[in-house]
């Protein structure tokens, strides 16, 4: 294989290095850019570094579209020459970009004559393409001052005007009107041209506004509509503007054009200006609601629309342009409720009275209610697809979760007042708080049957203590817990089936079920492991083993148990551990818990009278202290869920606290059913935060002794959390709560403290006041005090928190 190269000589290589390098030392020196090294010869280079060094002075800064005209031009330099004296500062730059348009259309500058070019550089606000489209069509005529103007002012607003132009095209841009139209912004000026081609009577249009002076928008889009029927729109809009002043036709052009300029809309409104000519027009149409107004006739005795708010035009105009009369009616009837709708107003939503509901049914009282119903409270896409609503259903779906929402919209009634009767009692009581998504079709076609509470009355009437929530999944599973209704007798025995539905079929009764709960609990063999409970300890506390599954124990114990740390599993573990011996009472209140929880030493008095429980009655409302396991363990979870649920409550950990021997927890029940329920804490207070065992000097003064204040033992009530109640009722299960913690405090013969939140429910013989309450120590770690800002840590233990609360007058 033979290869070949073609070789430079040495001396060829030297003698264009010495070239270049002298081309480049050339450029250099006429201030010429190196990179034309990359597009033109060296002889070319050269010939254009002799023009520049023969005519133009040595310090002439020139742009990169001046030197490359310098370069492919020869007779350039020297007519750049005689332009340089001419031009003043900054039209150099200007010079620049038009030899760029010049160089793109091909086009040597040199042909106009200096004069003409100096004048076309003299202009602001010019683009070079429009610099040379005046060059090229208007620099050389005689031109008096005003139409000049004209004609830069045309260009300036002009878009891609092409460099060649007609006669018919130059004098188009002479005409005074085309500054100021849109028409000729809007769309390039050949397609301008050629509609006005198409169409010539379409620039009566222009020149009509432009003599009137009346500002406009109307760009292509609305010119190709006029041509459809030229002398129709300009008929019209003759008559128009002979009625308006400038500044109302301007507002009505506006308008029509956002309507879409229809020629219906254009008769509309030269008909009413002709029958009301003394109306104020600008006024009439300072709103698009306004202009739709005048367009379809109604007429609005007391709503002003000069004064309609933004958001509120859409409903308004959508209430005008499809007929709705009864709404037009009531609003201009109640135009104050109306002006007072927020932004945020559920009914302002496009898609809800489009699609959901009819304005016409709306009524002055569901008016007034749309001023505090936010649309935030009612997700539209939640409703279903073209369903229609009447304003009762809004209203009871309005705030409600979309569990509730999908539950509606099962019930298949036909009539609409059961469908809402039953809709409202499952909201009211919860009753899908338990309930799987899937389960809801299901207890829907039921209750399209009859209402929970009859369902309730009719087979549960029975089971004490059974919830609505506990009546709707007993319902969802009715056909497999039915053969054991008979004996269930409380709300435990409902539980412990439907945690255990698939094992129900092997039993005939209650009864046995509940005697192998043992064996079929789940739940209890993962605890009785973890407990390490022994086959001795199981056999030897049957009985209330037996009690504390029926109730559901193991599952509430392994739920909660998981959310522990392992420190707090232990100590959880042996509450539980007591529980299951019969005797968790002998732990929460055991010899000297309670002095070391208050750091003080406890009256005989109060240590056998605190642990007794006592009840009392008012008005039908029972109240009662509890210091039970499943009292305790429950409390975060009725009458309502709080953030002390066993289950999902935010400070669920601190329910262990709750087993502490100076705590207690109040329920309120009316019919059986939990209401209300308090913690009751047995705990100490004094007035100043001073003391705590510091020494200081007294004050002679302020008649100090130097001793520390007496810490003064106090039983305090928390805040109450009620449910499921009316005003009345609510006030009356408070009151409950109040006088048992009354009688209680009279038993121990200690002050009594109530939270803040009492003042609600003006109880008798008490002042408010601000004081310093103990946080006691505690055996499960961290507490939450309701009163007391929540959480509680460990840290702040045996320390005062003051806080305003209510004490015994």
């Amino acid at each position: 294989m033979t290869m070949t190269a073609q070789c430079v000589r040495p001396a060829d290589l030297g003698k264009r290095i010495k070239e270049r390098a002298a081309a480049i030392l050339d450029l250099n020196e006429r201030h010429l850019s190196l990179d034309w090294l990359k597009e033109y010869g060296l002889p070319q280079l050269g010939e254009a570094c002799g023009r520049v060094a023969r005519e133009l002075p040595g310090d002439a800064a020139m742009g990169p579209h001046i030197q490359r005209e310098l370069i492919q031009r020869q007779d350039f330099a020297r007519y750049l020459a005689r332009l340089l004296p001419l031009l003043e500062q900054g039209q150099l730059d200007r010079l620049d970009s038009l030899l760029a348009s010049c160089q793109e259309h091909g086009v040597a500058v040199t042909r106009y004559g200096l004069k003409e070019l100096v004048e076309c550089l003299v202009y602001d606000g010019l683009e070079p393409n429009a610099r040379l489209v005046y060059l090229e069509n208007f620099a050389s005529m005689v031109l008096p001052y005003k139409q000049r103007d004209t004609v830069i002012n045309s260009l300036r607003q002009c878009r891609d005007v092409p460099v060649k132009l007609t006669r018919q095209q130059q004098d188009q841009l002479l005409e005074p009107y085309v500054p100021g139209s849109t028409l000729f912004r809007s769309s390039p000026f050949r397609e301008v041209w050629e509609l006005l081609e198409r169409c010539p009577d379409l620039r009566k249009i222009p020149w009509l506004l432009h003599n009137l002076q009346i500002k406009e928008n109307l760009g292509m889009p609305e010119y190709a509509r006029f041509a459809e029927a030229p002398g129709e729109h300009i008929r019209l809009l003759a008559r128009l503007t002979d009625k308006l002043l400038p500044a109302a036709a301007a507002r009505f052009l506006d308008h029509w054009q956002h309507d879409g300029c229809s020629l219906n809309a254009l008769g509309q409104m030269v008909r009413r200006t002709a029958l009301h000519g003394d109306m104020d027009w600008e006024k009439a149409l300072c709103s698009y609601s306004g202009y739709v107004n005048l367009i379809s006739g109604v007429k609005f005795k007391n709503l002003d629309l000069a004064a309609l708010p933004q958001h509120l035009e859409d409903v308004l105009l959508y209430a005008m342009a499809n007929g709705k009369a009864h709404f037009i009616r009531l609003v201009d009837g109640n135009p104050g409720a109306f002006l007072d709708l927020p932004a945020y107003s559920f009914l302002l939503q496009g898609q809800l009275y489009r699609e959901h509901f009819n304005l016409n049914q709306l009524s002055a009282k569901d008016l007034a209610c749309c001023a505090w119903m936010r649309r935030a409270k009612l997700d539209i896409q939640h409703l279903v697809p073209g369903r229609r609503y009447t304003f009762p259903e809004l209203r009871a779906l309005y705030g409600v979760r979309k569990p509730y929402l999908d539950f509606y919209h099962a019930l298949k009634s036909e009539s609409q007042d059961y469908r809402l009767r039953v809709f409202k009692e499952v909201c009211k009581r919860e009753a899908l708080r338990d309930i799987a998504a899937g389960s809801i079709d299901a207890l829907a076609a039921l209750l399209d049957q009859k209402p929970l509470s009859v369902w309730r009355q009719e087979l549960f009437s029975h089971i004490d203590g059974l919830s609505p929530a506990d009546t709707a999944r007993l319902l969802v599973h009715l056909d497999g817990v039915r053969h054991l209704l008979p004996g269930m007798e409380s709300r435990s025995d409902v539980l412990l089936a439907l945690r255990s539905l698939d094992a129900l079929g092997q039993f005939q009764t209650m009864d046995g079920f509940k005697a192998r709960l043992m064996e079929v609990d789940g739940d209890w063999r993962s605890l009785a492991q973890t407990m390490g409970l022994t086959a001795d300890f199981i056999e030897q506390h049957r009985e209330s083993i037996a009690g504390f599954l029926s109730q559901d124990g193991a599952a509430i114990a392994s739920a909660y148990m998981r959310c522990l740390d392992e420190a707090h599993q232990e100590a959880y573990l042996r509450v539980v551990k007591a529980e299951l011996m019969g005797r968790l009472r002998e732990v929460k209140y055991h010899e000297g818990d309670l002095r070391r929880e208050l750091d003080m030493n406890i009256p005989s008095r109060v240590k056998s009278q605190w642990p007794e429980n006592l009840a009392v009655t008012v008005g039908g409302m029972e109240a009662g202290e509890h210091d039970g396991f499943f009292d305790t363990m429950l409390l975060g979870c009725q009458p309502q869920r709080t953030c002390l649920s066993y289950l999902d409550g935010m400070y669920r950990k601190c329910l262990l606290s709750a087993f502490d021997s100076n705590k207690k927890v109040l329920y309120a029940r009316l019919d059986g059913r939990i209401v209300g329920r308090v913690f009751l804490r047995l705990t100490k207070c004094r007035r100043t935060s001073a003391g705590g065992g510091s020494l200081t000097f007294v004050d002679l003064e302020a008649g100090g002794t130097g001793q520390q204040e007496r810490e003064q033992m106090t039983l305090f009530l928390e805040r109450p959390y009620i449910s499921g109640l009316g005003p009345e009722a609510k006030t009356q299960a408070a009151q409950a709560l109040v006088e048992l913690a009354k009688r209680k405090a009279e038993e121990l013969g200690i002050l009594l403290v109530l939270s803040q939140d009492y003042a609600d429910y003006s109880p008798q013989g008490f002042t408010q006041t601000r004081l310093h309450i103990f946080i006691s120590k505690s055996k499960g770690g961290a507490q939450y005090l309701d009163s007391l800002d929540g959480e509680a840590a460990v840290s702040k233990e045996g320390s005062y928190q003051a806080n305003r609360f209510l004490i015994q007058s």
